[in-house]
């Protein structure tokens, strides 16, 4: 009988240069809230509660082996969850799922995430039959549903969205409904996370946070558009399926209120491609007067804005957007199937400028059809654009994307966008590695020179937090100078 549930979010392995992500696990948070009125649950962030620390070229972020294995031996679980949102923690998900069947064997291992959503049948045939069920795509409604199954004791079970060995035989059941009222789910369950914690790293979205207790939160799932490099659609599909406005913003006055949060991250994959309903969060945050910055981590979608639209975002407390640009060549984007009109793109720079927002951009380097010219393209694109950061990150073909066919495959430790390990035609990795120094270098030089000129010098020091944004800002080109 199943009564006791362990959610798990494994630590991460990445180089010193890399970000620290310290974000709340909010997939495991929302599973949590929906099954917790029926189960007692406990959620682990490995990472959260962990220490840095070196483990051969690289730094381990998280508890260590014996910690995690100490914390199941003494909660005891009758079943644990775990998160593989990464594919390069797919050697960790499996290393604590061997940690769990060692320490008793008739502990349910469940594991879910992008990387176990796109690859169901090879996780489980490489977990050494240490994983019992693997929940494709969005999980709360067939996770909720498998404990029910488990607990009446069905051994075959037909699950929209599972995959286990029966008879040694994978069934697979693919991932086929999704939550059409998003509106129907809890808030995710953060009273089950030590949130104080993540106030104090201040480092969960990158280096240009300005709140003091900054957190996140997701108001809509699912992406029409088909980028070839992107993953989500393993996790939250192709329909786009939004949270009631007036209900976001309830959210945000409830973390206010109960955490004294400051500014939110918004880590939709498309928060402004429906107009009405982001003007509409904005129409209430200004109504409410509700005191909050917020930004866009994972971009926004940019041919619905226009002034009047970044306006009320500034007002309702937007201080920056992130914009997923991915090329400054028409050729890339085409190969990318990235939908992007890059002269609209600079419309909605200039006009984030002249109003006062911060603008980043990202930029996928690495594509197999990559050239030189290309390169020297987005290069051009980020400097005379005017954004005020760029990231140049290298293309990985991740497992369910377009490019997982296209390009060479490596192990799942090493798809890093800051590291490539693979060869493309034009480039080999060391190559790749010695221009993603040379872009962020030409970038940061730019901007330097830049600051100089008192038109840009205003430009820059009438936005948010100013100084502290941009010497942040050099201090990450420093970091990733040490690559």
């Amino acid at each position: 009988m199943i009564k006791k549930i362990l959610l798990v979010y494994p630590p991460v392995k990445i180089y010193d240069y890399e970000i620290r992500n310290y974000a709340p696990p909010l997939g495991l948070a929302y599973l949590a809230a929906v099954i917790e009125q029926d189960y007692a649950v406990k959620i682990l962030d490995c990472v959260i509660e962990g220490k840095e620390h070196k483990e051969g070229e690289m730094l381990r972020l998280g508890l260590t082996d014996k910690e995690i294995s100490n914390i199941i031996r003494e909660y005891n679980p009758d079943l644990v969850g775990i998160s593989c949102l990464y594919s390069n923690q797919v050697t960790m998900t499996y290393k604590i799922a061997d940690m769990i069947k060692k320490f008793n064997k008739k502990i349910t291992v469940v594991v879910g995430g992008a990387h176990a959503s796109a690859l169901p049948e090879e996780v489980l045939r490489n977990s050494r039959n240490n994983i019992d069920y693997v929940v494709i795509g969005e999980g709360e409604q067939t996770f909720s549903s498998l404990l029910d199954k488990l607990n009446k004791y069905t051994k075959k079970i037909s699950l929209d969205g599972l995959a286990y060995f029966y008879k040694n035989k994978v069934i697979l059941n693919p991932k086929k409904k999704y939550i059409e009222d998003m509106d129907s789910l809890p808030l995710p369950a953060r009273h089950l996370l030590d949130m104080e914690k993540y106030f104090e790293k201040k480092t969960g979205h990158g280096f240009e946070q300005i709140g003091k207790r900054a957190t996140s939160m997701v108001t809509s799932r699912g992406c029409p558009f088909d980028c070839k490099f992107c993953s989500i659609h393993n996790v939250w599909g192709y329909k786009y399926r939004t949270r009631n406005a007036k209900k976001v913003v309830d959210e945000i006055k409830f973390l206010v209120d109960e955490y004294k949060v400051d500014e939110i991250s918004f880590e939709d994959d498309n928060l402004t491609l429906n107009r009405s309903r982001i003007e509409e969060i904005c129409d209430e945050l200004i109504r409410r007067n509700i005191e909050i910055k917020w930004t866009t981590p994972n971009g926004v979608f940019i041919h619905s804005l226009d002034e009047a639209l970044l306006k009320k975002m500034k007002q309702s407390g937007c201080y920056k957007l992130c914009f997923g640009i991915e090329s400054g060549d028409v050729n890339i984007l085409k190969y990318m199937n990235k939908k992007i009109n890059l002269e609209k793109a600079r419309d909605i720079i200039k006009i984030c400028n002249v109003i006062g927002l911060w603008t980043h951009g990202f930029f996928i380097i690495g594509m197999p059809i990559e050239k030189k010219e290309s390169l020297s393209n987005t290069l051009n694109f980020a400097i005379s654009s005017g954004l005020d950061f760029a990231s140049f990150l290298i293309a990985m073909p991740y497992p369910g994307t377009g490019l997982y066919n296209e390009m060479q495959k490596v192990d799942y430790d090493k798809l890093k966008v800051m590291h490539s390990t693979i060869d493309i035609k034009n480039f080999t990795a060391d190559e790749l590695n010695r221009i993603q120094k040379q872009l962020y270098s030409a970038f940061a030089i730019h901007k330097l020179i830049s600051m100089f000129n008192p038109v840009n010098f205003y430009r820059y020091f009438r936005k948010p937090k100013a100084f502290s944004m941009m010497f942040r800002s050099f201090s990450r080109f420093l970091q990733i100078s040490r690559k």
